[in-house]
């Protein structure tokens, strides 16, 4: 499991280019990563409350025709998803570090 959700947050980090514009089905793509990914951390306990605001922001953002606005957004949210994913992995490794003495 642990390696199934580092290979997703760096198979999502390739994916996401900032080089071009974005187009809408850029954006959708970029949705559906952190949603994947936000629902692996929530799996793991280590969900960060923002990340489904950002996601929603992002849906918004592009039903409204605001697509560099709704990529900026989408990426934002795929960022904290991985970075909570760590966070999780992070806690999982050094657990023991935390335990009182």
């Amino acid at each position: 499991m642990k390696l199934l959700l580092t290979l997703s947050i760096y198979l999502s980090s390739a994916l996401v280019g900032t080089a071009t514009a974005a187009t809408d089905q850029d954006v959708r793509e970029t949705i559906r990563q952190a949603t994947t990914t936000l629902a692996a951390a929530e799996a793991a306990g280590f969900a960060w409350t923002t990340t489904e605001d950002l996601i929603t922001q992002a849906e918004k953002a592009l039903g409204e025709k605001r697509v560099e606005e709704a990529a900026n957004l989408a990426e934002r949210a795929l960022k904290q998803a991985q970075n909570s994913v760590a966070q999780s992995e992070n806690a999982q490794a050094r657990w023991q570090d935390m335990k009182p003495k």
